[in-house]
């Protein structure tokens, strides 16, 4: 049972307030006290001296209300441990809907509101021990009450089912109190950021996204890997956002994530687009569609604060396929692995892309509760209307590819350098003549007008490439009425099923040394190309659908909760690392500055004390010694723990074999 002590103000009508609490079932005994009659403290002792002591004691203020459900779950949450002392419900703006097995209570470090339960064991050991001096408020003679008992290693935990109803939301922050508390707990800052990074749940995190309403639902296309120049993926990503926008900015409130710098070559937040370009963004949202399938640990870690609900595209595999592409980036393989564990769905854009992802993963437990689908819908890639530039030939086949080994243009270049017909290379060669026959030009920074004009003069199209997740130039090439030859791959065969009308005008090489031949055999062929009906509003409608489903899909706490927790931690990590690195640079710039110091001050020494001269070239070497050893633990370690403790013992043993040295420097160091 319990015994209710509410607090009440002046104008309360005590008579109702207390025939209210009478109707609660666990509710013993109802006691009002005004909250600005002096000594509250010293009345409360008193008032729980007369009362039997087996019954727990509930704080509330007159303005709140707890149903027979929530002070049930309170209880429970008080009784689930010995060293539970306190525990306090949610408010209700934290209210949670459509989530699956949520804890009965997680830990807190003190209340936030009037509404506490304290185990009468742990009321009668420590209220009259704790000392209330200076502190008139009750909020704070609690939060006092809450940190004193964890000296003694009784907690305060929050019970996930008990909902509180506040009628009036007037702040009870007092700065004198809060100033109080502060100097006689002086960790409590670096609690309050322990509690954050380590003990706040992704359910409260995102409990604003949880409340019913009827809001729009919000939504991230996050495309933080666009870079300033053009490309397949890029394009894929930017027309997805557009389209997406499009067609659904009526029904959700959609935001995209882009980096400055991107932002400024293709002008998104200039055409009216709402944009995110920082990581600290603290913008929640239903769902982000991530636009690329490798993210770095930092913006995952972004991901998971950010979005309660998350897709990532994943257009192939190839970084991890290729091992010279793989041990370019160290965290490569755990990065994809952190991401399948913090996705809820991933979007293939080709059956091949499906199948390499589950064949390259087959033994790997991070796929097992991922769902996979694949639109259907090829995406037209958006061109401009071609520009009038002249062109190193008026015939010409075009070829596409990039730098990456797997586009296989230097296999390509050795078999056509000696063709009878003109080529121009798009990834390859710098604007310029390779070959009497073949022209170059790099990737990425072609505009659209240009690649549309090549695509419209050429004779034919050759994507040599052996590895793509979806291959952009097929439909491309299909769109500017030309026909193309292909690497014999799955993916390209996939291609053939699903352009049925223009599968004639497919042609594929099994080895390079066909692609003369079949050039001939292409180029003396009438085609007839089938306009193509595929269109990026159909791509996003598809989207649209699993989009929905995600979001209609009960949030499971389990997984939200390990996800929350592994990332939270990471984050921390990563913050570390990146601290590390500021103070490195700190002290290895202060090190450098005391280094030069010193060699100063010998030469002036030598001057000034003949017998130091002793003493000169000792020190010299011994300084030039340790500004190397810094150095190579500089390039060597990544522990500015050991940086430090090297640092200190080099200023020490100056100090101690160098006195005057040290006193010269000893007003000028960090």
């Amino acid at each position: 049972m319990l015994i209710l002590l509410c607090i009440t103000k002046a104008d309360d009508d005590v008579h109702k307030i207390e025939e209210m609490w009478h109707h609660h079932k666990a509710i013993k005994k109802v006691y009002t006290l005004l909250q600005s009659e002096p000594d509250l403290t010293e009345r409360i002792f008193e008032i729980c001296s007369q009362i039997d002591t087996k019954d727990d004691l509930l704080f509330v203020d007159s303005d709140m209300q707890l149903d027979n459900e929530s002070i049930t779950s309170l209880i429970k949450s008080l009784e689930a441990a010995e060293k539970h002392g306190i525990s306090i419900p949610k408010s209700d703006i934290k209210s949670i809907l459509n989530v699956e097995n949520i804890p009965l209570y997680h830990r807190v470090y003190f209340n936030d509101t009037i509404c506490v339960m304290i185990k009468r064991r742990v009321y009668n050991l420590f209220w009259h021990l704790c000392d209330f001096t200076g502190y008139d408020s009750i909020y704070y003679q609690l939060k006092k009450f809450c940190l004193f008992i964890s000296d003694y290693g009784y907690s305060t935990i929050q019970s996930n089912y008990a909902v509180l109803q506040i009628k009036n939301t007037n702040t009870i922050f007092d700065e004198k109190q809060e100033d109080l508390l502060n100097k006689q707990y002086p960790y409590l800052n670096k609690l309050e950021m322990l509690y954050e990074r380590y003990d706040t749940s992704a359910v409260d995190h995102f409990s604003g996204l949880l409340v019913a309403s009827k809001r729009k639902k919000k939504v991230l296309i996050d495309l933080f890997q666009v870079q300033p120049r053009y490309n397949g993926v890029n394009e894929h990503n930017l027309s997805l956002m557009s389209s997406f926008v499009k067609k659904y900015f009526e029904e959700y409130d959609i935001y995209v994530f882009i980096p400055p710098d991107a932002d400024e070559y293709f002008l998104i937040s200039a055409q009216g687009y709402k944009t995110i370009s920082d990581e600290t963004s603290e913008e929640l949202f239903d769902i982000a569609i991530v636009g690329f399938h490798y993210i770095n640990k930092k913006h995952l870690c972004y991901l998971n604060r950010c979005a309660l609900k998350i897709i990532v595209f994943v257009h192939d595999i190839i970084m991890l396929r290729c091992n010279y592409v793989r041990c370019k980036i160290d965290e490569m393989d755990e990065g994809f692995r952190l991401l399948f564990s913090l996705i809820d769905g991933i979007v293939c854009v080709s059956d091949f892309s499906k199948n390499d992802l589950l064949a390259y993963f087959i033994d790997e437990y991070v796929l097992k509760d991922i769902e996979i689908i694949k639109i259907k819908n090829p995406p037209k890639l958006y061109r401009t209307e071609p520009v009038d530039i002249e062109l190193p030939f008026d015939k010409y086949i075009l070829v596409m590819g990039n730098a990456l080994k797997h586009k296989m243009l230097n296999e390509v270049i050795n078999e056509i350098r000696n063709n009878d017909n003109n080529f121009i290379i798009i990834g390859y060669g710098g604007d310029k003549l390779l070959y009497s026959n073949v022209y170059g030009y790099d990737s990425g920074s072609l505009e659209n007008g240009f690649i549309s004009l090549l695509y419209n003069n050429c004779d034919m199209v050759l994507f040599p490439s052996c590895y793509e997740g979806f291959g952009f130039p097929v439909y491309e090439a299909l769109f500017a009425d030309k026909p193309i030859l292909l690497f014999d791959c799955e993916l390209n065969h996939e291609h053939k099923e699903i352009l049925q009308n223009n599968s004639e005008n497919l042609y594929l090489f099994k080895i390079h040394n066909e692609i003369n031949s079949l050039i001939e055999d292409i180029l003396n062929n009438k085609h007839s190309i089938t306009p193509i009906e595929w269109s990026w509003d159909k791509f996003v409608v598809e989207l649209n659908k699993f989009v929905c489903m995600l979001m209609l899909k009960p949030i499971n706490y389990d997984i939200i909760a390990g996800r929350w927790l592994l990332f939270k931690s990471l984050e921390h990590t990563i913050e570390l690392n990146d601290n590390s690195i500021a103070l490195y640079e700190d002290y290895r710039h202060n090190l450098e500055y005391i280094v030069d110091e010193l060699r100063a001050k010998i030469g002036m020494l030598n001057y000034e004390i003949e017998d130091y001269k002793t003493y000169s070239d000792e020190m010299r070497a011994e300084i030039d010694t340790s500004s190397l050893t810094l150095n190579h633990l500089y390039s060597r370690f990544n522990d500015y723990k050991l940086f430090s403790l090297l640092r200190f013992s080099i200023i020490e043993n100056i100090k101690h074999r160098h006195p005057k040295v040290y006193r010269l420097l000893k007003g000028r160091r960090g």
